[in-house]
This record gives C-alpha cells, structure tokens and sequence, in this order.
C-alpha cells in the first residue's frame, strides 16, 4: 500500500490574494508575474488604504455609478468652492481592487483641481494613473470611478450655463 502524506495546503501569495480581490471568478485581470510588483505597490496600496473612502458630510455633489457586468459600484462626493475649485473629493463603494483603487486614486488627483481641468481629463488620464496595464473588461472597472466624476463634471457645467 502506498504512503499517505498529510500535505500542507499551499502558502497562498499576494498573486492568489489579488484573484480574490480582483475578480469575483478568480482570474487574474494581467499577468500579475510580469506587472506583479508595480500592481502590488500601487493598486493594492490604494485598495487596502485608500484616499479618502467613506462619506463627505457637506458635500456639494454626489454621484452613484455601476458596472453592470461584475455588480462594481462606485459613489463620488465632491466638495466644489464657488470658484469651481475641487477642495475635497471622498469616494465609496464595493467591487474589486481595481474598481475601488482606481476611485481612491482619482479622488486623491482630483483634489485642488478646477473643474474645467478635470473636464478636460480623458479615460486615457485615468488609466494611466493605474500605472498598470489593464484587458478591455478591467478597464470597464478602472474607469468606472472616472465616468462617475464625469458625471458630476457635466452635471457643474449644465448647471453653470443655465445660471448665465
């Protein structure tokens, strides 16, 4: 008869932690062996300790937005001065690494900016912020934060032209 060996199961890593934070279906969103260090510093630092997480009390915009696919959700609250300056910028929600430290990231960007200059930012802005290259369904997750504060930027200026 054979031996029988107790086994260990295997010491999980911060490649298998990032399955369970990025995907709901354990696949990894790129190839965390090649891009692991830079996705760990900064898309999993902002994950675990984001920027300004939770709720604005006195904010004077708010924004909620979903990506259908993978049930993400974002919220955007900003604080805007009467000169359209961006003084504060909170984010909440529930998804995955990705979607949550994409908002943390943009929250964090946004801050001290004037509205025309977050108007002007392209979803190529935010996607570089990631610092990580993303397929085509993570990208639906990193800029999901980014067409919420979108939103909220068209929603300023239609309220700017109809007081003119």
């Amino acid at each position: 008869m054979p031996e029988i060996r107790n086994r260990s199961p295997p010491v999980p890593t911060i490649h298998d932690s990032l399955g369970a934070f990025c995907s709901r279906n354990g696949r990894f969103p790129l190839n965390t062996a090649q891009h692991g260090d830079l996705y760990e510093e900064h898309i999993l630092d902002h994950y675990e300790s984001p920027y300004h997480k939770g709720r604005l009390e006195g904010a004077t915009y708010c924004q909620k937005g979903r990506n259908p696919l993978c049930g993400d959700q974002v919220q955007i609250q900003l604080a805007v001065d009467e000169k359209g300056r961006i003084e504060q910028a909170y984010f909440d929600g529930d998804g995955c690494a990705i979607s949550q430290a994409a908002a943390s990231i943009l929250c964090e960007a946004v801050e001290g900016k004037r509205i025309d200059e977050v108007e002007a930012m392209q979803a190529q802005d935010m996607l570089d912020m990631l610092k990580v290259p993303l397929t085509a369904t993570r990208q639906r997750c990193g800029l999901l934060g980014f067409k919420v504060l979108k939103t909220i930027v068209y929603t300023i200026a239609d309220d700017r032209r109809k007081s003119d």
